[in-house]
Order: C-alpha cells, then structure tokens, then sequence
C-alpha cells in the first residue's frame, strides 16, 4: 500500500480545521480554502509540495492521542463582580490570562476580526486580552497563530492557549512535529514547550463561518427594508448578562449597529433576543443544523486534545451547590496534568505574597503518553476529584477564599458531565443538516451574500425585537421584520417546525 506523503481530504468528516497541516508545510504549499459551505479546508499545491510527510504527521485527526480523565475538577468564580458579569460563565479565561499575562507572558485566543468573524490572535497586555473575553459560537480563523505561539516560546516568552479542543490538538501535534512526547516532555529535545499552558474549551461544535456571514447580512438587510442607511454591524454579544441583570442562564443575544434612522439621524439600534429561545443563529447550532462535519466525529473528545485544562460553563452547579449558584456565572475546570495543576495554585494564592515565576509555573510537559493517559483513567475511575489527593490550594492556604483569589470548590467530572455530555461524545449528525445545507449552498451568491428580492414581504416575527438603548430612535416596542425570503432564517425556522 503506497504511504500517504501528503494530506488528502476525501471526505470533510476527516478535517477539523486545526491549520496544522499548513502551518507545518516548510514549503508553504498548503492553503486553506473555504467550501461551499463555508468551513475551511487544506488545499495542496502539488506543483510545489515535496511530499515531506509532514502535513500527515502533524493532522490530530489522523494521529489522536488517548482518552484521558481528569485529575482534578473545580467549580470556579472570578473573585472581581464586574470580570464574572462581563464573562460568558464564570471568568474563567479571564483569570487564567491575567496570570500569564502578569508572567509577562502572551495569551492567544478568539477574538472578532472588522467583519464580526472569528479570528485567533495573541494579547500581551489586560487590555488586549478583553478582545478574546466571552463567547464566540463560531469556528475561528487560525491563520498563522500556530508559528507565532512557537515563535513566542523560543523566545523564552510564557504562553496561554485558549482554543476549541481539536485547535489545541493541532497545536500540540505542530509543535512536536508528530512526535508523542513523555509525561516529562522527553522524546521532543524541546524544552522550551515548558513554557506553555493550553487551555481547551468545553465544545458543542463549531458552526459554519460562511453560515454567521450570511446571518449577519440578513440582519443589516432587515434594518435597511425599515429605511435605515449607512448600516454597519459594530458588536456582537452572544451572551449578554446585561451587568448581572439578565442572568447567567437567561443571557442575550445582541448585535450593536450604526445607522442613521430613515430621518438621516444617526442612530445606534440594537438587536436584542433570549439566545438559546429566540436567536435563530444559535437556536439552529444547538440543533446542530450547521457544524462541522468533523464535530459528529470529534477527534478531540474524551479529553484527547493533550490540554493542562479545560474550561466552561458549569451547567447544573445549582442543582449540587444551590448555595455557589448565584446566577451571574460559574466556570467548570477541569484539570489534566500537573502543568495545570501548578498554575490553578498560584491562583490560588493572594495576590499580596509574591507572584510566581513563569518557570515555577510553568514546568511540567502539557502532552501525556499513552501510559501516563492510561495509567490516570484507572487511578481516577470514579471521577472524583478527591481521588487525586490534591487541592488546588498551596501548602499552609487558608482553605477560606481570599477576596482577590480565585473562588474554587472541589467537585467531580460526573458532576459537569450531568450537563456536559459533549466532553465524552460527539454531537449527532441530524437529517436536519443536510436539508439545511441543500438549500444555503444554492445560494445565488458565491460569497454567500444576501441579495433580497426588493419585493419581498414583510412578515412580523412578535418573539425578537430592537429595542431603543440611549442613543438610538427605534421605538423599544417595534417588531423586528423577518423577510420571508431570508434563506437562513427561513430555513432555519421551516427545519425547526
């Protein structure tokens, strides 16, 4: 059987998009190209490719590494209100970043690129990391963050990455060129990995970019069949807390614009909708209408990614600490090897004592082996966080929680899979996809651009509304329109009944 000497997508179940494999390619002769229904996929130059094997050795979907359990499990809320009220759950990300960060270290995560798409981009200071803050339901353009992460650690420079599991995958894959590193980080001759934490996070799937473009145009498309000009799409929240007042479970989907109202004023209008029971973007995700293929495959499930943690929304706290559940966010942890260990007790630690070095930290290999993986499953078997025999409290802490320390409670993996079933299996792969994608990949438009028949009916929607914040003149009552003709929310309305 002859060797595959480059990477060959025959079928889109069998790429997760990680950019390994082109950011790998010493000769540049991969290119990520987007399908028609908008995920982006390795495109091979065979005029200049040298068939080095490399693309092949570094793909996470070809090569997974073992299931895993966690060693410990935490539910965690940021000590500062207003971080934890700006937060999709419970700060979380925020905390982990201000620690490296104050390493003088580099955190790398998702941000919105001028279009409202999702991009991978790195922060050095607190003020730059607030761009990767919240949530993004959507799958972000990597480009070339994975050899700016390898940059950063040759240099000596800590680094957090934030990403979806199968991205931290891919990263780990690239950096080890394909080699599967010890527990000690022998085999690699790469020391300076010492230096970088990964943090993955608990992931639903990612939905079509190409998919949240079109959505996006359709929703300029309904201001401007009001009279509205000049429309510009100038934030997106998916999960809104409005300061505290709408709830960690009853977040908000809004967009912000810039207009001027049919008058010629300049105005700010603003979309606002209960997420996961109005927005029709997020209510089609959740039915898994549009994510990857390679989400109902994941390669990165039960913990393969290789991460120190994983992050998320601790969905269900209230059940088990009705006490801890306040409604403004709680952030599950789940901590996968003593790199990760290490660094959730310096948050541990007051911010008054000595801060600790980034080689304090950031000292144990971030990749297991096989055995390490298996030899954790067996000592680890009933989930419980106990079994380890760690807290994540430093020696001689007060198990009390300081006012600027991380607000932790020790829990079990089966406590976060009660509603995090997705950290064990894939999501599943409903007739309803490919229905949906019948009809967004006959679109007239290549770009997938709305183009409105200008007589299209105006259909009232009573459940979403704009509502009027302090700068805008759209009267907080006004029924938002739904054009009949709208091809994503159309379908995504006829599919869900």
């Amino acid at each position: 059987m002859k060797e595959i000497r480059h990477i060959i997508i025959s079928d889109p179940h069998d790429c997760c998009g990680c950019t390994a494999c082109a950011s790998v390619c010493p000769r540049g002769s991969i290119n990520m190209k987007e399908n028609a229904e908008g995920f982006l996929y390795p495109s091979v130059d065979e005029n200049t490719c040298i068939e080095c094997g490399l693309c092949v050795k570094v793909c996470p979907v070809i090569t997974q590494l073992p299931a895993r359990r966690p060693l410990d499990v935490y539910a965690m809320k940021h000590p500062d209100q207003t971080v934890r009220d700006s937060s999709a759950s419970g700060g979380a990300f925020p905390l982990l970043a201000s620690a490296v960060i104050a390493m003088g270290g580099r955190v790398f995560g998702s941000r919105f690129d001028k279009d409202m798409e999702a991009v991978h981009d790195s922060a050095s200071t607190p003020e730059e990391v607030r761009a990767f803050t919240g949530s993004k339901y959507l799958q972000s353009r990597m480009e070339d963050c994975y050899g700016r992460v390898r940059a950063a650690l040759r240099e000596g420079i800590p680094v957090l990455f934030t990403g979806t599991p199968c991205q931290v995958a891919g990263l780990n894959r690239f950096l080890n060129r394909g080699a599967n590193p010890d527990a000690a980080g022998n085999g690699t001759g790469k020391s300076f990995l010492d230096k970088l934490v990964t943090a993955d996070l608990i992931c639903h799937g990612v939905p079509s970019p190409g998919v949240w473009r079109q959505y996006l145009a359709e929703e300029k498309e309904v201001l401007r069949k009001q009279g509205y000009r000049d429309v510009k799409i100038e934030e997106v929240r998916f999960r809104d807390k409005e300061e505290g007042h709408a709830g960690w479970k009853g977040y908000r989907f809004k967009i912000f614009f810039s207009a001027k109202d049919p008058s010629g004023t300049p105005c700010r209008p603003v979309l606002s909708e209960a997420g996961k029971a109005e927005n029709l973007f997020i209510r089609g995700f959740l039915a898994d209408f549009y994510s990857r293929p390679s989400c109902y495959r994941c390669p990165a499930r039960e913990f393969r990614s290789g991460s120190d943690l994983t992050i998320g929304d601790f969905w269900g706290i209230g059940d088990l600490r009705p006490e801890y559940d306040d409604d403004r966010g709680v952030s599950a942890i789940l901590v996968n090897t003593e790199k990760g260990r290490n660094l959730l007790a310096a948050l541990a630690t007051p911010a008054s004592s000595s801060a600790p070095s980034a080689s304090s930290v950031l000292s144990a290999s971030s990749v297991p082996s096989a055995s390490s993986a298996t030899s954790r499953q067996e000592s680890n078997s009933s989930g419980s966080s106990e079994s380890s025999g760690r807290s994540v409290l430093p020696d001689g802490a007060d198990s009390t929680h300081h006012r600027d320390c991380a607000d932790m409670l020790q829990m079990t993996l089966e406590d976060v899979l009660r509603r995090n079933r997705c950290l064990l299996t894939s999501v599943d792969e409903t007739p309803g996809r490919a229905a949906f994608f019948q009809t967004f990949t006959a679109l007239p438009d290549s770009n997938h651009t709305t183009q409105p028949d200008s007589d299209c009916p105006i259909l009232p929607d009573s459940n979403c509304h704009i509502y009027r914040d302090s700068d805008s003149h759209i009267p907080p009552d006004s029924s938002r329109p739904s054009p009949a003709a709208y091809w994503v929310h159309d379908t995504i309305r006829s599919l869900l009944g």
